[in-house]
């Protein structure tokens, strides 16, 4: 099950909720924070303490729930929450292709090397997490007008 309704932390209506094998997910698309039934308050798991010190310095708690700061990976980048001079931030790393030579800095965990990876050295910072959506977005479009005019 799918669905789209408001965030109780913004008030947006960009919060995707998923269910899966019995446990909610939620994502919202306009604040970035998330949350899910492992992080219902008396729930006990190590989710937070997986998460990090970012997402555990910046979570929220609103009607018995913790929401954090959201990951989003994909295929052109990944989503994530930095902090500048003291200030959360959200960045965009761009998935880039791994030098063949360079390949062997990167084991895989199964005997191999990644061959791409997110290229946080040069990441793109903006205030908000909607911006970074937003970006991507108008980033698509010019990828598939390129594609059209090529055509």
């Amino acid at each position: 099950m799918k669905l789209v309704t408001y965030c109780s932390l913004c008030g947006e209506k960009s919060l995707h909720i998923i269910e899966k094998d019995g446990e909610k997910m939620l994502q919202c698309l306009y604040c970035g924070y998330a949350s899910s039934d492992s992080l219902l308050e008396g729930v006990e798991t190590d989710v937070l303490e997986k998460a990090g010190g970012l997402a555990q310095k910046y979570k929220k708690v609103v009607q018995n729930r913790t929401w954090i700061p959201g990951v989003m990976t994909l295929p052109e980048g990944m989503i994530y929450l930095i902090e500048e001079n003291d200030q959360p931030k959200w960045a965009f790393a761009v998935m880039v292709s791994i030098p063949e030579e360079e390949q062997s800095k990167y084991p895989d965990g199964e005997g191999g090397y990644h061959t791409k990876r997110y290229d946080t050295d040069n990441q793109t910072v903006f205030s908000k997490f909607y911006e970074c959506i937003e970006f991507l977005n108008q980033a698509r479009q010019i990828l598939d007008n390129a594609k059209q005019i090529q055509s």
